[in-house]
């Protein structure tokens, strides 16, 4: 189970603006004790999408789509879900099977999940 992908990065981008957690919790209208253990992966992130864009806004990602997709892939994951823009692509879900079986059996090195990554990369961008 992927666990604390939401929590940590919401709370490395508190800490770069330097922005406690009561404050934090005041300008999104969410209680600073339960948000503490989403941080902390004791909760679940929230599957409200209106709520993960109050989020993405307080901590200023609301203006690079690219963060914010990174922030909702982080919920997802964190909730055991695939992303559903990801989940409605039947070709995508076709090679999940054999992408999952290659992982557990071959172990592949950072070098080559990079590999993959732009290799996969490519193919979206041939595909747009």
């Amino acid at each position: 189970m992927v666990v604390g992908l939401f929590g940590q990065l919401v709370k490395n981008r508190r800490a770069h603006l330097e922005l406690g957690l009561r404050e934090f919790c005041e300008e999104l209208g969410y209680d600073p004790s339960n948000w503490s253990k989403i941080e902390r992966a004791l909760f679940p992130p929230p599957s409200d999408r209106k709520l993960l864009e109050r989020v993405a806004t307080v901590l200023g990602m609301d203006n690079d789509p690219q963060q914010c997709q990174e922030l909702y892939d982080a919920a997802d994951l964190d909730r055991n879900q695939i992303p559903k823009d990801i989940s409605e692509d039947a070709h995508i879900m076709s090679m999940l099977p054999a992408f999952m079986r290659t992982i557990r059996e071959t172990k592949p090195t950072s070098e080559e999940i990079d590999e993959l990554m732009k290799l996969l990369r490519e193919d979206f961008r041939e595909k747009i």
